[in-house]
């Protein structure tokens, strides 16, 4: 309480300072009131004080820390804006939407009448994946999470291809050696699985 306190005096002395904003909007969200997530909301959002693509990042993970439907679909608004922008999006924005899409299908699963909305956000969680992995240095786990996209979906000989891939360039990552034992044991070569 206090340091939000501190803060928000420090806020008012400062307004336009972007660490400052970031740091209160954290702590709003880390105690978590619902008038605190109003204030989170104006403190992130784009305005003359807030447009930057790090706060919308920060928005969107504080946003998807709360786990329900209807936050995670804000947070991907937000980060889909983010991700259409050339030169301000990343490989890491696009695999955290990509998050996002698999966390909003799983959610969806539990609601009847749903289905065709899982599949959309499914696809959409495959292409962004697919894109990630596909870039000219992608970090081992857009690989892993690609390639465990592709065998949830039943499309094992394409996860086979993404460990090979991954076998290439970080063979000794857990990431590679995660997927390896994976693609063994689907495969029902046991032993090894195990190694």
């Amino acid at each position: 309480e206090e340091a939000i306190k501190n803060i928000q005096e420090t806020i008012q002395r400062f307004p336009q300072d972007p660490a400052t904003r970031r740091r209160l909007a954290t702590l709003l969200a880390n105690r978590s009131l619902d008038e605190d997530w109003e204030l989170v909301a104006q403190l992130l959002s784009p305005s003359e004080r807030s447009n930057s693509p790090e706060d919308i990042r920060l928005q969107v993970m504080l946003l998807s820390q709360k786990n329900d439907l209807a936050n995670l679909q804000k947070a991907q608004a937000l980060l889909e804006r983010v991700v259409e922008l050339p030169g301000v999006r990343t490989d890491e924005d696009q695999f955290q939407l990509a998050s996002l899409y698999i966390r909003s299908a799983k959610l969806l699963e539990q609601t009847p009448g749903r289905e065709l909305d899982v599949l959309q956000t499914r696809d959409a969680a495959g292409r962004m994946l697919k894109t990630v992995a596909s870039g000219p240095s992608p970090k081992p786990e857009y690989i892993y999470t690609y390639a465990d996209y592709l065998i949830r979906q039943k499309r094992f000989f394409d996860a086979v291809e993404e460990s090979q891939k991954l076998d290439a360039i970080a063979p000794e990552t857990f990431p590679a050696i995660l997927l390896r034992a994976r693609i063994s044991k689907i495969e029902g070569n046991q032993p090894a699985a195990k190694k």
